[in-house]
């Protein structure tokens, strides 16, 4: 008879235990203040959307700086072949026509991609703030 009230003893001891001790060590441990808070459902969502702007990622904004980046460089190699910058007469006409083939070589992009000349500053103001032109 001993050993049956030791053993209904002991179930009330872990019943005991599972209903007010583990509750409120569990409470401890999710609410410690060193404990770092989980991240809100909202929190979350922002981390993982895209970063649309203008209707375009990040990446295809980023693909469109580098065309417009081409762009220019290709206007510069075409000013400088068709006036050297060996003379100081050149120095003028290579600037004026490197700022022309500029605007012509980005409205060719823009008209690419089919952006507006406000889309494309604000993609290149982006890409210079963030570096895109760096390796």
């Amino acid at each position: 008879m001993d050993s049956t009230n030791l053993t209904w003893k002991q179930s009330l001891l872990i019943t005991i235990f599972a209903l007010v001790v583990l509750p409120v060590g569990c409470t401890y441990v999710l609410t410690r203040e060193d404990a770092e808070p989980a991240p809100s459902i909202e929190q979350t969502t922002q981390q993982k959307e895209p970063d649309v702007r203008n209707g375009m990622s990040e990446s295809e904004r980023r693909t469109i700086f580098d065309t417009l980046v081409s762009a220019e460089r290709k206007a510069r190699s075409d000013a400088d072949s068709r006036f050297p910058l060996t003379t100081p007469e050149n120095i003028d006409q290579n600037s004026e026509l490197n700022q022309e083939l500029t605007q012509e070589y980005k409205a060719n992009v823009r008209e690419q991609y089919g952006i507006t000349e406000d889309v494309q500053i604000k993609i290149e103001v982006e890409g210079v703030q963030k570096g895109w032109l760096l390796p």
